[in-house]
Formats: structure tokens, sequence, C-alpha cells
């Protein structure tokens, strides 16, 4: 963002923690379904919430900090396409997809035909008709095709042949190479790529291609090197896979070895385990196609003739093998479409939105492009990198030598030094021979002498170790940093102690036994004694101890190299040095290893990348016959050249769903001592265009943080959402800080301790890094300080069931700043099928709790965080590509990496494309923000802080990119924040709309892609829909809610989770059981009262007429003397047994239960409350003859009242009155039952339902009189709308008519009955009940009879209906 500003407070929006909220005019263009009609009103924290989120940030020292206010933003923002903002995703998602995703279903459900039995050795394409008809064509004619491409590599990176399967037909293409392996003028014939036709970026030209690692296959294509977007997208088999079944890397390797048990038919290793870890190997496989076509399809494939594609040193073994290696890859072929055949319906389920298929098309279009600079920065890298290695070379060969020349002065010199005892100062053996004397004895023949002899006849006169580096072919010695003699001859320390190399151990480090400095928790080493095994002279157990040398990994690894890549922070920190002595000069040994590890330290990031970056496939316009127009590039002269790069992604490499790539995804930035670490850099844009691009906020550690603030309803309301939104380096109150004050460490390593832990890492991870960074810390020190930080940040968890339960239906994390999160996560992980919260998209089945139980945790989490970031991703690239197209921005999506978006752009463009990616995320986070329930956003996070506008690929525009290899610095870029981006753009104006551009449409998101609160409200509208209440709006049609309140308990929850204590806990629920009652106590009361006065209020006049008079109204009639009768009355059960033992629920909190999902009930925290228990009477005879909407009971009381006195039938009209004002407006959440017992209990019916009842059903009266009510004119008024409809037969599977009045009522719930059929039974079941009375009796009274004819009018209207 721009520089902070003091805006007036009053014209601010500000939620109830004092969070600055997205300006008026913003929120009404992003949320516009909750402003004015107050649909969004159940969203609302409640009095309850507040209070609980401000205890809490009082207890982490946040409440009362002065806010962090922003500026006040606001500009016309485009229009969503439908009611809301997830209907506007679901319509722009569909406008970008759904004609691939039709290519692509339609393409799934057709099986593949037989391969040809002859290919053509011909150039070019070759068409083979499922008629049987061979043909030469340009290009493949049909829209959808898989395929796959073969390519030698040890002679080219281009194609050499390829085939596709289509509906119609297969084809195949051959290379001119293999034609003509040479050009006229003598070269190789090998720059050949192969068309798929023409193809733009309109609406009838889409083509589908489909391939299994189809990024290797993308970069083939002729039609993809092009500045322009085509119309052409690609799905990778590898990824469908990977989404749906794919592996972590936890458990990849003991897929492996089951894998190889089952192969090896294993049955020990099988059977160990049958019953537990196991369980996730018949669910998944690695990706490769050998395995992931053997998994899902049972094909098992051959691959020997890849080895003459790997192996080929001559175009000529091609050309011999061209019928086998053809049908090879045509079988490839056949393989990757029976694949695709089962993955993509799967990824599909997996991920419904069309958002989340329109973001795997956009990443897998990526592109990159070049110019000779390039080639050159490759030279350069090479170049300094071969220099430093021969200096480093030079400078450890003359460290040898000295150690040689040094021992030639003194044969012992080296005893006491603890860095070269530990070499082999042996000689090779030598024996002495007699000369041979002349015959005159005056001395020995010529060459015969008296003499030491050596067997050995390469360098016998140098100690072992020298001998060891020899190298014969160059008679020299060689060394390097990554022999073991290095950090010998270096003498490298560790904390001032020698290193000494261990072959049981690895590198250790000796201390004195003496050195009362250096103390420890840990035990030293032990060693083999001398006579035992294993035994090494270096070291003297007698005078010193020796302890490893610590590992990234932690305790118990050995390190292999101390001079590795991971140990460079070490020496910039001194904790890794060359022992220097006093007095030493600068051109000593000392001087001579500083220079090789300042060197080596250069050099470690081109070793680790240099093969992948030479690797790179870069198709230059001056290369390939015609390619420099097709291209588009603007030209740079004849002595210049431009190129592209196709970056091979992996579209969905990883179960979170990320997307991977070998070289560009893992890039560095740029560093002064780092040989080629500006690799980025040297994408340039072409003259006329720009790189515009954004890193993502703190993305992955919002979307986490929202998922705690969720639970209160408002943003900021934890105290990691408050941190993330509030919190300032500056002040040392963002999450960065406050770890780094818990950790004593610098802030950029605080960064690390908290993306591991909100991925799911525990506190041995913590307290590995923590060493690393601190390598003065011993083990046990180490793991005090990350559990402190883990009991301050993520808390304690309760585990045990007597504990948990009091408040919750599982364990929980409480006492911490981020115990609201890790509640928020670990509920979604765990679910039965845990789902992503924004796009719904599912977790691979290897994770899925069905088949890893409590296993994996870790990757669980993280996937939960991490597939969150994917779905951000995707919906940013998603609202790119609708503003692009909408607008007529010049523009195209270049490459991702990370949180980083970038996009090529026409020059004159760049300030739209830049406010089209403030719009974009802006769009997002408010997705995110209404999914989980909040309607509303923080100001400070709907804007990029900054938009960068640059000419080439870098993380920040004022990055000067030096190196070793760059030493020239690279002119600055332009950053913008929104502010200058609005000032750019007329005050935030797009543009004019497209004339060719089609619109999304504005409909509705179908329900189950919608969000719980959304499908819960549409539940209710539809309920209360059919006759217009006080509480419809009835011009817009939309029913208005009051706020819900929430249950007292699960507000304990929420102070629960803040509790530090389990003691803490009982307190508060003991407090709440006490306070409940009493209020539970005063209602009843109250409800007693109420309906004592109504029964009262409603009792007429005694009429001498036999025959019911329309005039007389009444609620209830008797035929006999009145007498004390009981009125059943529904309410809430008591509070006290609210507070009991919890019951575990099926599902997560976004998750879905895994078979026979009810979508209107999906997610929506169902089987939450306890099980109550019936306080006082029978529903044995009051509901035997009712089928209700599918809804449980509530507790049934007796409230005794006196019977009105009547000789009369009187009729009903209807609800009165009072009796209207007796029916409450409500919103209940779903209810749901635990157990069942032989009582039966509800919390959901409302004191209504129990009224109407009363007024309509006879049966709830004394049975020894004939009661009746009739309403001979009118149909009997429909029960009031009830907002729970929740199957009790979901509760109770096993439910049975009984005996018992509760198992006949649920036996009768299980499905849902019409109102009229309702009605109907309701009049046919008072028939036969005064029937069975009349029978008894033996014959009607003129009241009866008048009574049953009023029953069969009644009967016969509701028929009739």
């Amino acid at each position: 963002m721009s520089a902070q500003v003091e805006a007036p407070r009053t014209s601010m929006r500000k939620n109830e923690v004092d969070v600055q909220m997205l300006h008026p005019g913003l929120h009404s263009k992003v949320f516009p379904s909750s402003t004015g009609t107050g649909v969004a009103a159940e969203s609302r924290p409640t009095p309850e919430m507040i209070k609980c989120a401000i205890s809490h940030l009082e207890k982490s020292n946040l409440w009362g900090k002065d806010p962090i206010l922003v500026p006040d933003t606001t500009f016309p923002v485009p229009h969503l396409r439908g009611n809301t903002i997830e209907d506007h995703f679901y319509n722009i998602g569909v406008r970008d997809s759904a004609t691939y995703k039709k290519l692509a279903v339609d393409f799934s459900q057709l099986p593949s035909h037989p391969l040809p039995d002859t290919w053509l050795m011909q150039e070019g394409w070759t068409r083979y008709g499922k008629d049987g008809t061979i043909s030469r064509v340009e290009y493949p004619l049909e829209k959808t095709f898989t395929f796959d491409v073969e390519t030698v590599p040890a002679l080219s990176k281009f194609p050499v042949m390829a085939c596709a399967l289509s509906s119609e037909a297969w084809y195949g293409w051959v290379s001119p190479w293999l034609i003509n392996p040479q050009t006229v003028d003598g070269h190789q014939n090998d720059q050949h790529l192969m068309s798929f036709g023409p193809s733009p970026n309109k609406a009838g030209h889409e083509k589908i291609l489909i391939g299994h690692n189809v990024g290797y296959d993308r970069a083939r294509v002729l039609e993809e090197y092009s500045i322009e977007q085509n119309g052409i997208r690609y799905l990778d088999t590898m990824s469908l896979h990977v989404a749906v079944s794919g592996l972590c890397s936890q458990q990849r390797p003991g897929w492996i070895k089951y894998s190889k048990a089952t192969e090896n038919e294993d049955t020990a290793y099988l059977d160990a385990f049958k019953d537990t870890t196991g369980k996730y190997f018949d669910v998944s496989a690695v990706n490769s196609l050998l395995q992931v076509s053997k998994f899902h399809c049972s094909i098992h494939m051959d691959k020997a003739p890849r080895n003459i594609l790997m192996e080929a040193k001559d175009i000529k073994l091609i050309q011999d093998n061209f019928q086998d290696l053809m049908q090879y890859c045509g079988k490839d072929v056949t393989a990757t479409h029976a694949v695709f055949q089962q993955t993509f319906p799967k990824y599909l389920e997996k991920c419904p939105h069309p958002v989340s298929f329109a973001g795997v098309l956009q990443m897998g279009s990526s592109f990159l492009t070049v110019n000779e600079g390039w080639t050159d920065y490759i030279t350069r890298c090479n170049r300094l990198y071969n220099e430093i290695s021969e200096n480093v070379e030079s400078k450890l060969s003359l460290l040898a030598h000295q150690a040689l020349e040094n021992y030639e002065k003194d044969n012992a010199f080296y005893k006491d030094d603890p860095w070269l005892s530990q070499l082999n100062w042996e000689f090779p053996k030598r024996e002495w021979k007699e000369g041979i004397p002349l015959k005159s004895g005056n001395g020995y023949r010529k060459g015969c002498e008296p003499r030491w002899v050596c067997r050995a006849k390469l360098l016998p006169d140098k100690p072992e170790w020298y001998r060891d580096l020899w190298d014969s072919s160059e008679k020299r010695i060689r060394l390097s940093t990554r022999q073991r003699v290095a950090p010998i001859l270096l003498k490298l320390q560790w904390h001032g102690y020698p290193l000494v190399h261990s072959g049981l151990y690895g590198w250790t480090f000796q201390v004195p036994m003496d050195d009362k400095e250096y103390v420890t928790r840990l035990d030293p080493l032990t060693f083999p004694l001398e006579n035992e095994e294993g035994y090494q002279k270096a070291f003297d157990l007698q005078n010193y101890r020796y302890y490893r040398l610590p590992h990234k990994s932690g305790e118990g690894m050995n390190v292999g190299n101390p001079l590795s890549k991971g140990y460079v922070s070490h020496f910039d920190d001194h904790i890794l040095s060359s022992y220097s002595p006093p007095g030493d000069s600068d051109d000593s040994s000392t001087k001579l290893a500083k220079q090789a590890l300042d060197m080596n330290a250069q050099c470690a990031y081109w070793v680790s990348a240099k093969e992948r970056i030479e690797d790179q496939f870069v198709v230059w316009e001056k290369d390939v016959n015609g390619l420099g127009k097709r291209m588009g590039l603007p030209s740079r002269g004849e002595t210049r050249n431009s190129g592209i790069i196709l970056p091979q992604i992996v579209t969905m490499g990883t179960v979170t769903r990320r997307a991977v790539e070998k070289t560009w995804m893992t890039a560095s930035n740029a560093k002064k001592n780092r040989i080629g670490s500006e690799l980025k850099s040297n994408v340039e844009a072409p003259a006329g265009y720009k790189i515009v691009g954004a890193d993502v906020d703190s993305e992955e550690l919002w979307i986490s943080s929202l998922m705690g603030d969720a639970q209160f309803r408002m943003h900021g309301a934890t105290a990691l959402g408050w941190m993330t939104l509030q919190g300032t380096k500056s002040a040392g109150t963002d999450l960065h800080s406050k770890t780094a004050q818990i950790m004593g460490i610098s802030r950029d390593q605080a960064k690390i301790f908290n993306y591991g832990r909100i991925y799911g890492a525990g506190v041995n991870f913590a307290t590995r890094l923590l060493q690393q960074f601190n390598s003065s810390i011993d083990t046990v020190e180490a793991k005090q300080k990350a559990q402190d930080l883990y009991t301050a940040t993520k808390g304690v968890k309760i585990s045990r069931p007597q504990e948990y339960e009091v408040v919750h239906d599982r364990p929980f994390w409480h006492g911490g700043t981020e115990s609201y999160m890790f509640n928020s996560l670990e509920r979604t992980a765990t679910a039965e099928d845990p789902r992503t919260p924004t796009l719904g998209c599912g977790i691979t089945d290897a994770l899925r709790p069905k088949y890893t139980e409590n296993q994996f945790m870790t990757s669980r989490v993280n996937w939960v965080v991490q597939s969150s970031g994917v779905d951000y991703l995707h919906m940013l690239l998603v609202s790119m590509n609708y503003l692009i197209h909408k607008y007529d921005i010049k523009a195209r999506f270049m490459l991702c990496v990370h949180d980083e978006v970038r996009y090529m752009v026409k020059e004159e463009d760049s300030a739209r494309a830049a406010l089209a990616m403030q719009v974009s995320n802006l769009w997002t986070r408010a997705m995110f923000s209404y999914k989980l329930g909040i309607y509303d956003l923080p100001q400070s996070v709907a804007f990029f802080s900054a938009v960068d506008i640059d000419h080439v690929f870098r993380k920040e525009v004022n990055m000067d990119c030096i190196t070793p290899t760059q030493k020239t610095p690279i002119p600055h870029g332009t950053s913008l924040d929104i502010e200058q981006t609005l000032e750019l753009t007329e005050g935030g104006q797009l543009g004019e709309i497209a004339t060719d551009f089609v619109e999304a449409e504005d409909g509705p998101a179908p329900l189950e892609l919608r969000s719980v609160h959304e499908r819960q409200r549409v539940m209710i509208t539809s309920e209360q829909t059919s006759n217009t209440s006080p509480d419809m709006d009835t011009e817009s049609g939309v029913i208005l809610h009051k706020p819900m309140e929430a249950p007292q308990e699960d507000c304990l929850f929420l102070e629960a989770q803040t509790m530090s204590s389990i003691s803490e806990i009982k307190k508060a629920v003991a407090r709440k059981k006490a306070e409940a009652l009493a209020l539970w106590k005063a209602k009843v009361e109250a409800e007693k009262q109420a309906a004592a006065k109504m029964i009262k209020s409603g009792s007429g006049d005694d009429n001498d007429d036999n025959s019911p008079s329309d005039s007389q109204k009444g609620l209830v009639k008797s035929a006999s003397a009145p007498k004390q009768a009981s009125l059943r009355h529904v309410r809430d059960a008591s509070p006290l047994f609210k507070y009991g033992k919890k019951v575990q629920k099926p599902g997560g909190f976004w998750g879905r239960r895994a078979e026979g999902v009810d979508p209107a009930n999906h997610g929506s925290d169902q089987g939450k409350e306890p099980v109550t228990e019936v306080k006082t009477g029978s529903l044995e005879e009051d509901v035997e003859s009712y089928e209700l909407s599918d809804m449980a009971l509530t507790e049934v009381v007796e409230i005794p009242v006196a019977k009105a006195k009547s000789t009369k039938p009187k009729k009903s009209s209807g609800l009165r009155d009072y009796e209207k004002e007796l029916l409450p407006d409500f919103v209940e959440k779903p209810a749901t039952a635990s157990k069942r017992k032989s009582r039966l209990t509800n919390e959901v019916l409302a004191p209504s339902m129990a009224i109407w009842l009363a007024q309509h059903d006879d049966g709830f009266h004394n049975r020894s009189t004939v009661d009746t009510i009739t309403t001979p004119n009118k149909q009997p008024p429909s029960p009031p709308k009830m907002h729970s409809f929740v199957p009790v037969d979901k509760y109770y599977p096993n439910s049975t008519s009984s005996a018992s009045a509760s198992s006949r009522f649920m036996s009768s719930s299980r499905r849902y009955v019409p109102p009229l059929k309702q009605k109907q039974a309701r009049v046919k079941s008072q028939m036969q009940r005064r029937n069975s009375v009349v029978s008894e009796k033996g014959g009607m009274s003129t009241t009866e009879l008048v009574s049953d004819r009023n029953d069969l009018d009644q009967l016969a209207k509701v028929t009739s209906e």
C-alpha cells in the first residue's frame, strides 16, 4: 500500500473490533445482496461473539492498539455477473471454460480405436481414418486429441515423431529430420515443430490437447510459439491423477515399498500393513504413466522401446526402428486416453467449480520471452564457474603441497595438528634390497646398488592420502570441495572446535575434556575401542569428547560435506570457519582456505541449477523456417535474435494442486555472491511490451487467519487475524515480529517458523529450525523454546474425551493466538470428505480420513491451506481473463511463481492491466470472505500493495540484480499502488467494452456450489415464499431475516478456545449452566402462564343448541363435564442437558458427508447440539397419525389447564389474532439427535408447532370424550414454517416402528410428506378414531353426526385439491 494516512474516522466503515472495512461504495458493489435488504443479517456477529473476541484480543495484548488506517479508496468497480460474488465467479468461470469442458467431457466418453498396423514414414501428418482410409494432411482435423511426442535427447530437443488420437482417426507425425537427416549445407535438419492448425483465441476455434506430462509435449507444438494467445488448451493426465489419487511426499516411500512387496509377494510385509498404513496404497499410485495406467486402467505397459530413444547417438538407429517406435508412441497415447477417461470425471467430482477447471487451463498456457542475452548469460556463468573451480582447485592443491613441505621439514609435525593428523601419512611399504657386488669386490654393479625398494610404482615417495588424489591421465592431483580431504586441508572448525570425520557418524567436532565453556545436554558420541571393528586412530577419547556436526534434518543425521550449500549461511555467520593461528600472514594457508570457501559459496547456485538452465528448450525466431512471422515479436535487427521458452509446467503437480516446474518456479532472487542467480531477469519483454504483475500479500497467512475469524463472523476477531490485518513491523505487533520476540531470532527467520507452523509442521520442525539458526543451542533448550512458541501460538490441545466433550464434539486447541485458526483447519482436514471452503475442491483419495485415519495430519492441514491458495490463484486468473477480454486489454498470462503473477502487456495498456489486477484481487478476497460467511472485507487487503510494471522478470522492480556474472545494474521499473493506478486510469476506468465481447450469464450459481450460509438461506426462502409473510420484501421477493443468535454452547466453545487451562474451561461451563438454568426456569414459567391464559381466554359460553353455530368460535370443545386436562406444549429442552457430552459429528467445517449428502444440509454443522431428555408426557397417541416434515421433536411437558365447559361442538376458523401473536418469528440452526432411548428429544420444533397441534388435533385432549375441531368452510390452517429439515433417519438409521412413541415417530418421519397429504391423513385419522369410539358406544349423537358430516366434507375438499 501507499503510505498510511490518517483519514477522518467518521467517513470510514469499521467493524466491531475496530478493523477498517471497505468503503461503502466498494462494499455495495462486491456485496450487493448484503446491503439494504438484510439478507446477510444472519452473518453478523452476535453480542456474545463480539464480547468473546474483545476478551481474546485483550489477552493477546492487542486490544486498544492504534488501528492502521489506509486510504479509504473507492472507484467504479465493474458490476458483478449475478446477485452475489459467488454467482459472479460461477458465471465468469462458465464463460471461460464451458466450451472446453464440453469438448473434454464428450471426448472422455469415446473409446479409443485400434492402432494402425503399419505407419507410413513420410514427413508431416498422416491421417489413419476409422474407415481404413489413409491420407496426408497438413494438420489434424478434429478439435480434441490425446497425443504423445517422442524426442532423441542425446541428439536434439526437437521432436522426431508423434502420435495423436481423435474421435475419428489416428494421426502420425514424422519429422523431416527423420527423412532427410541433414540440410543442404550439411547441418543437422532437426529444427521442426508439429502443427495442430490455426486456432485463434475466439469462440468456435477452441481445441483441447491431452497428454501425460503434457507440458513437455506442448513445447513441441508450433502454434504455441506466438506472443498472441491461441485457442488451444492442454489437459495433463498426470495432473488429473495427482489431484484425484496422488500421494504426498510422506506417503511415496511407503507406497514404493508396498508396491515392490506386492510384486515380490512379500506376505510378511503386506500382512504388517494390511490394517494400518496400507489403507491408502490401494487408492493411489506414483505419477509415471506406467504406474498410473496400471492403477486406473489395469494396463501393463512395455517401456523397453523407450531405451532406443534415450540411448541413440545416431538418427539411423531411429530410422531402423521406426515401426516399433511409432507403435510404442501409439500405445502410450492409448494408455493416456484410457487414464483420461478414468481421471477426468473423477476430477470434476473433486473440483466441481468451473473456476477450478478454467484456472488449470490458464496455468497450462504460460510462456516466456528471451533474446540473445539468454545465451550470453549461460556463457558468462559457465566461464566464471570454470575459472572459480580452477582457482578453488589450485588453492586446495597449494594447501596439499604445503602440508607435504611441512612434513619434509618435520615428519612428526602433523601429529599435534587435529586436522592433518586425520590423514593417512603412511608411505608405500619399502624393502631393503641387497646390492650385487662386482667381481672385483670393489663396489656394486650399476643399477644394482643396495637400496630401499617400493613395489608401488605410483608416487612411492608420497603419503597415502596424496596418492589417492592423483589423476594419472593429467599427471597431477585433482581436488574439489566435494572431496572429504577438503575440509581437513581447509582446517574447518565449528565454533572454534576442529572438525573430525568419522566413518560411523560423519563429520563431528571435538571438544577438550577440560573445556568448561562448551555446555550441552547432549551425550558425547561413543566409538569402537582399539580392538573393535570400526576403530579410528584419529579419535582421542581420553582427552576429547565428540559431537555430531548439526544437520538441518535434526539429531541423529550424519553430515556428509560441511562445504555444501546448506552450510553457506554458517560461514557467513562465522559459526563454521577456517582455523587462523595468531599472527598468521595474508598469504598463509588460512587465507587460502577463506578464499576457497568464498569461491565455493559463489558457485553453489550454479552447481545446483546449471543442468536445468542449460536444458531449457528455446525456440528462436530466426532458427526455424517461417517461425519469425508466426511469433509476432517485434524485429530487433539482423544481428539480434528473439525467442520463446514454454515452461514445462505440471499444472497440478502436488496433492495441494500447486503447479510444479523444476526451473522457473524454483528460481531464487539475484544475490551478489551467487553466480547465475540473476536467472529470472534474463526474461525480457519485447519492444513495446511490459511485464505487469504483483505479489499476493501474505496470501496463505490471510486465508488461514480468515478461517479462524469466520468463527466470530468478523475480520480481525482472532489474534492471528488482527495481527495479519492490523499488525505492523514498526510497532512489533505483526505475526513475524511476535514470533521473533518469543524465539529470540530475526524477523526473517521467524517467517519460516510461522509458515511452517501454519502448514502443519510440529515442535520437532521448530526445534531443528532453531538449531539451524542458532547452532550454539542444544536440542533440549531448542525444544523448550519451540514448545513455548507453540504454546503461545498454537496453544494446547485437549485430547481426552472426558475433557473436550464438556464443550465440543472433538479434540481442540486452546489458549494460543492461533488456536481458532488451527481448530478450523483441522476441522476441515478431518472431515469425511474434506473440501476447500471457497471453491469446494476435494482432497486426494490418498489423504482422505477413510484411508489415512489419524495419519499424515501435517500433510492434510497443509492441504487445507495450500489448496485454498490454489483456489485464490485460479480465481485471480479467471477474473483477469474476464476483464482482459471484456475491455480488450492487450495482455496475456506469462507465469505464476508461488505468489507472483505476471502478464505480458502492450505498453499502452499497462495501466489498465494494473487496474484489472487490482479489481481481480478485490473480487477474489471478497469471494473468500463471502464463502466463509463474512459479507465484508477489510480495506487493507482489498488491493495489492503494489502492481509492478517492468521490462524484465524479477521479484521487485527496484532490484539491481547485481551478481558475479551481472556487473551492471538493471534499470528499475515502476511500482503502482491503487491510488497511483487510479490516477493513470482516469479514476478507475477500464475502458470501453469490446464490441465482439460475449458477456457471461448473470444467473445464480447451482445450489451445490453455494456457500453453506447461502444454501441455508435458500432452503428457508423456499419454505417461506409459498405464502407471502410479513418478513418478505414483496418487491424483491427476498426473505428478511433477523440476526441469528448463536447457541450458548457455541459461544462457550468460542470462549474455551481462548482459555489457557482445562480448569478455566470447566469453571466457565459451570457458570454457563447456572445462567442458562435460571433463564430456562423463567421461560418455563412464562410459557405455563401464557398457555393457561390462552385457554382461559379462548373458552366460550354454553349453548343449548345441538348444532354448531358458525358465529360461535372456540379453541376446544368437550361433550362431557369440564375436567382437569393436560395441554402438551413443545419447547426447547432444559439447558442442563446442553452442556453434557458432545457427539462426534460426521462432517467437518467445510467437509461433506461421504455418501448421501443432502446439498441443503451440506456443511451446516449438523449434529452440534447434544441430546436432551423428555421431561414428562408421552406422544404415543399424539403423533401416531402424523407424518411431519423430516423433523425431530423438542422436549414435551404437560401444562395443567382447566377444560372449557361446553355442550356443543364449536368450529375453529383457524388461528385467531391472539394466536398469531404467539407464533414466534425465529430462525433456528439445524438440529440433530445423537442417541435414541425410550424417551424422545428434540431442540428445533418451536412452541408454535405445539400450539398448532393443540388446535388441530383432538389427540391432545382426553380420549374419554369425543372432541372435534371442524372447519366446514375452510381448510385447516397450515402448520408454521420451520427452519430445520434434518431427517431423523440420518441419525437413527436403524429405527423401526415399535410400541414406544419415539420409535413410531421416527419411523413415520423418514420422508417428507407434503402439507396436502398431511391434511388428508389428519382428517382420516380423526374419523377413524371417532368411528372406533362410536362402535363402542353403539351409535352417534346428533352432535357427533354433524361433526362426522363436517369431517366428510372437509376430506372431500382436501382430496379435490
